[in-house]
Formats: C-alpha cells, sequence, structure tokens
C-alpha cells in the first residue's frame, strides 16, 4: 500500500508556501549577509580601510616620526630660521596627537593597537620631550654639547621608534592581506551556503510539486475518472480514497453517496423489472390458462352438440371417449351416463313393442 497523505490539502500548500518563502528568506538573508560583511561601511571594509589608513598615517609621518627628525636635524644646521622648524616642529606634533587620539577611538587589532598606543607612543612622547625640553633650548642657546647629546639621544629614539614602525608597518600589511583573505573567503562561503540554499530550496520544491502531484492531482484525476464511471452507471467500480481524512477522501465520500444512491436505483429498478416480469408471467400463465380453459370448453360444447347431434339422429351408442377437464369431467360422465339410460330404455321400450305385436 502507497503512502496516503492525510494532512488537509489545505494545511499541506501553506506548509509548503511557508517552506518556499523560508528558502528565499534564507538566500536573502545570506545575500544580505555577505553584503553587510564586504560591501563600503562594512565591517570588513572598515578592518581593511583602517588598517590602510594607518599605514597612510605611519609612511611617511605622521605617526612615523622621520619628517620630525629631519626637521630636527635641519634645524640644528640652520639655526638662524629656527623659528621656521619650531613652528613646523609644532605642528608635527599637533598633527601626531591628533591622529594617535583618532587611533585611540578607531577599531584595530589589539596587537596592533597596544603596539600603536603603547610601545610606539611611549618613544614618540620621549622624541617630542628631547626636542621641545633639550634640543630647541640649546639651538636657541648654541650650546653645541647640549645639541650633539641631544641628536644621540634622538637618534637613539627615533631609531627604537623606526623599529617598532617597521614592526607596526609588517604586522597592518599582514593585518590587510588576511583580511582580504578572510573577506574573499567569506565570499567563497556565501556563495556556497547560497548555492546550498538555493539546492535545498530547489529540492523542496521539487518534493512539494511531486506530493502535491502524487497526493492531490493524481487522487483528483482517479476521482473524475470514477465519477465519469458512475455516470456511465457502472457502479461496480469502487471509489478510491474514500478512506482518507482530508478534502480528497471529503470528496471520495461525496462520490459515495452518489455510487449508493445509483446502487440503490439500480437495486430498485432491478426489483421493479423482476416484478413487471413476474407480472407479466402471471398475466401469460393466466392468459395461457385462459385461452386452455376456453379451449376445453370449446371442446366440451363441441363434443356434447356432436353427442346430441348423434342422439338426433338416433345414434343411441355414441359415447363421448375423449377425457374432459376435471372441470367438466362430470358432464361427459353425466352425458354418458344418460345416453346409456336413453339406450337402455329405448330398448325397453324396443322389446315391449315387439311383445305387443306378437302377442
Amino acid at each position: 500500500m502507497g503512502w496516503k497523505m492525510n494532512l488537509k490539502i489545505s494545511t499541506a500548500i501553506r506548509a509548503f508556501g511557508v517552506v518556499i518563502c523560508l528558502g528565499f528568506v534564507a538566500i536573502a538573508a545570506m545575500s544580505s549577509f555577505a553584503l553587510m560583511r564586504l560591501e563600503v561601511s562594512g565591517p570588513v571594509y572598515h578592518q581593511i580601510s583602517n588598517s590602510s589608513g594607518l599605514l597612510e598615517d605611519i609612511e611617511p609621518s605622521p605617526l612615523y616620526l622621520v619628517e620630525a627628525y629631519l626637521d630636527a636635524n635641519l634645524a640644528v644646521q640652520d639655526a638662524q630660521h629656527l623659528g621656521l622648524y619650531s613652528a613646523k616642529l609644532a605642528k608635527l606634533h599637533q598633527r601626531y596627537t591628533d591622529r594617535l587620539d583618532y587611533w585611540r577611538k578607531a577599531s584595530l587589532p589589539a596587537g596592533l593597537k597596544k603596539e600603536l598606543l603603547v610601545t610606539s607612543d611611549s618613544y614618540a612622547q620621549k622624541f617630542w620631550q628631547a626636542i621641545d625640553g633639550q634640543l630647541l633650548p640649546a639651538i636657541a642657546s648654541g650650546d653645541q654639547e647640549s645639541i650633539q647629546s641631544s641628536m644621540e639621544s634622538l637618534g637613539q629614539i627615533f631609531n627604537a621608534d623606526k623599529a617598532t614602525i617597521q614592526d607596526i608597518v609588517a604586522k597592518a600589511n599582514k593585518f590587510n592581506d588576511d583580511t582580504q583573505k578572510m573577506a574573499a573567503s567569506e565570499v567563497r562561503l556565501a556563495h556556497y551556503v547560497m548555492m546550498a540554499v538555493t539546492a535545498i530550496a530547489v529540492l523542496l520544491v521539487l518534493i512539494g510539486l511531486f506530493v502535491m502531484s502524487s497526493q492531490v492531482l493524481k487522487p483528483i484525476n482517479q476521482m473524475v475518472t470514477s465519477m465519469k464511471r458512475l455516470a456511465q452507471g457502472d457502479y461496480q467500480t469502487p471509489v478510491p480514497f474514500a478512506d482518507r481524512s482530508n478534502e480528497i477522501g471529503g470528496m471520495a465520500q461525496a462520490v459515495q453517496v452518489f455510487k449508493d444512491a445509483g446502487l440503490e436505483k439500480q437495486r430498485l429498478e432491478e426489483a421493479a423489472r423482476l416484478g413487471a416480469a413476474q407480472a407479466e408471467a402471471a398475466r401469460a400463465r393466466h392468459e395461457a390458462e385462459r385461452e386452455a380453459a376456453a379451449q376445453q370448453q370449446q371442446f366440451v360444447v363441441e363434443s356434447v352438440a356432436t353427442g346430441l347431434e348423434k342422439l338426433s339422429g338416433g345414434d343411441l351408442l355414441f359415447r363421448l371417449t375423449d377425457a374432459f377437464s376435471s372441470e367438466y369431467e362430470k358432464l361427459r360422465g353425466d352425458f354418458n351416463a344418460a345416453m346409456e339410460t336413453l339406450q337402455q330404455t329405448m330398448q325397453a321400450i324396443a322389446a315391449n313393442a315387439q311383445g305387443v305385436r306378437s302377442g
């Protein structure tokens, strides 16, 4: 016995629609998630943008102190324009402070952010303190020994910071590469997931269509065929799916009522036909009996008439020898007895007459 769907068709259709909608929602959600992750202003874009912005701030400035270190060297060599270089160094210092505040609030990998805001900044603060507190006053006073000492200190600080900056650049580049690879991986994953979800949705649609075809359309077609046979008077064909509790079962039960009514009609027609046949047989039998009775009556009348004719002709020896039907048999007996009595009487009369003539 094949699988039967007793679930109501309306419920099945609603469930099928919900499954299709969920499939499309899943596809839309995956697409939206991928776009949100990878689109401009998305989290992946922000990560790459922040890392690239950090590299722009480092190479060559303001976070990288190379320009400030170069201007410090120029100020030592061109002490006459110390005011110009002091103003330029102050601007570089302010730019450094502003950008550092920006990166404190920006989203960066924890290790990269710590190295920038703690390690590198510690060298930068020493660098700016050495410029403002040692180098510029020494240049202004013309103290060559202090200038020399300050430049040596700046060189050491700059070289230490340079190593840190180079490490930050390497890590930022690696972070960019990793983020781009992650983005590409997420694109592939989203693509595969969307393909899988689409395939599942298509499979569910195909399964739904198969179920609808086999459990709804096919039974309906069979019901139509059954109803056509019933309409043609074939009430022996069983009505399919009458045991189902869904709409198909309801249709089948309604058709079963029609079939039962047709069978009852057939039974009544057959009973009427049999009654008519029996009545016709009885009528024919009665007609035959009446005809037979009439023929027997005619035979009796003719036989008696023949006997009377014989009697009127003086034939006293005539007897009704052919048997009559039971209801006329007494008449034949009486006729023959009367003829016998009459014959005997006539014989007696004849004998007496003969005796009179001879006496």
